[in-house]
């Protein structure tokens, strides 16, 4: 009889009860969900997470822009620096690093309040039975 494997921990078993490496590695599964990443990000007034850890949340596929904007107001500039360049930062994240002391990061701000990314059209409706 072949031996089965276990089955993997969800993300939310992992974040309750996971150690700091265990969550990284399973931020390292392109394959998480958005809820999945939100679940395993830290909190945005963790002072104990780790900055390698909000640096994989925040540079995940599947980060949402709620947890992007989590880290407007971290302590570590090199994390503010992520979100300020994050595709999916939030407007009010934005105006926050707008005001940042890193003039950077505050400059990078400011251009994307003013300059924001034109959105990509949608992608074609497929419609049943047609191919």
């Amino acid at each position: 009889m072949p031996r089965r494997t276990p089955p993997r921990p969800t993300a939310y078993a992992v974040a309750a009860w996971g150690t700091p490496t265990e969550i990284l590695e399973a931020l390292r599964d392109p394959m998480l969900t958005a809820d999945d990443v939100a679940a395993l990000a830290p909190g945005y007034q963790d002072p104990d997470a780790d900055a390698e850890l909000i640096a994989a949340v925040l540079t995940h596929p599947a980060a949402s822009s709620g947890v992007v904007g989590r880290y407007a107001t971290h302590t570590d500039a090199d994390i503010r620096a992520l979100v300020v360049q994050h595709a999916l930062t939030p407007g009010p994240a934005l105006e926050v690093l707008a005001l940042d002391p890193d003039p950077q990061i505050a400059a990078t701000a400011r251009h994307r309040l003013t300059h924001p990314a034109p959105t990509p059209p949608p992608p074609p409706l497929r419609r049943p039975g047609r191919r």
